[in-house]
């Protein structure tokens, strides 16, 4: 979603239970889908494991896969902070007393190969320019650069980000080491979203 700025920094939390289950991933799982990396060639360096994810890139009734339940007790606490967030402006409130609550359409977890990069891209289509699209790292390292517009950062472990996917953005690990990120698109019903010039779109 486009908004003015970059980065907009939502909290912090703690990650270390849900990296511990990664951890124990089993190796495989991470190449079961590669959807994402064989439609988008930005991400071919990347893996994905799919959380809560529908192939149409829908805006309404997500599908959360038996994976995002066998990690749900570890996502709550994350996602809750998310949503407390949000929930604090008086102008979202009186929206979800409009229209239905606000929902997570997508989760993601990604995982960038060592001394690799995401180049330059902007998200689009219908969804991803109508949500809120965050990140939270649960592996890095201090030489990974997340650059988004003109503005480039480094993000810890646990941070909870928003970005503006709508400006041009990319991602670069220049260590030795895995960066993973669990990324989460949030929808509020009946927000108004101004695109890029200031075109409303939804």
């Amino acid at each position: 979603m486009f908004f003015n700025g970059d980065f907009k920094q939502l909290g912090q939390c703690d990650v270390s239970a849900l990296k511990s289950q990664i951890d124990n991933f089993d190796e495989s799982l991470w190449d079961e889908d590669k959807t994402r990396q064989n439609t988008y060639s930005v991400h071919k360096k990347t893996q994905t494991i799919n959380l809560i994810f529908d192939e149409d890139l829908r805006h309404e009734n997500p599908t959360a896969l038996p994976i995002y339940h066998q990690l749900e007790e570890y996502l709550i606490p994350i996602e809750s902070l998310i949503k407390a967030y949000y929930a604090r402006s008086l102008k979202l409130k009186r929206l979800a007393s409009r229209y239905e609550y606000p929902y997570f359409i997508r989760a993601i977890l990604v995982r960038l190969a060592p001394n690799s990069s995401i180049s330059k891209h902007q998200d689009h289509g219908e969804s991803l320019s109508r949500c809120h699209r965050i990140h939270i790292p649960l592996q890095t390292t201090e030489q990974v650069l997340f650059s988004v517009g003109k503005t480039t950062i480094n993000i810890k472990e646990g941070e909870i980000w928003e970005i503006n996917n709508r400006n041009i953005h990319s991602v670069l690990n220049q260590s030795e080491h895995y960066r993973i990120h669990l990324i989460v698109d949030y929808v509020i019903p009946g927000e108004k979203v101004f695109d890029l010039q200031n075109v409303l779109i939804a």
